[in-house]
């Protein structure tokens, strides 16, 4: 596949939703939604005795609370590393 064209629906401080028409091997051309962010990262941080911490995060999208490993997005100027540290400090 390779892309044609996007167009964008949607844009947040977060991230942007683009409708991308992609031309396929057939010929055909199809429609993706696409969800455009600076990247994410998520961390397994173990404690003693190897045992793993886990958070409770409430989550909107399901109306529940979830137990997750740490993580989150990453600021736009943030490394991978520095973003980790920032959601291990922030969540734990």
């Amino acid at each position: 596949m390779r892309k044609i064209e996007g167009d964008q629906l949607l844009e947040s401080e977060r991230f942007r939703v683009v409708k991308l028409l992609e031309k396929c091997r057939d010929g055909k051309t199809r429609s993706k939604d696409v969800i455009e962010h600076p990247g994410s990262v998520a961390i397994v941080p173990f404690v003693d005795d190897g045992w793993v911490c886990l958070i409770n995060v409430f989550r909107p999208a399901v109306g529940r609370t979830l137990i997750e490993i740490p993580a989150g997005t990453l600021d736009r100027v943030e490394s991978l590393p520095a973003a980790a540290h920032r959601e291990l400090r922030e969540e734990t």
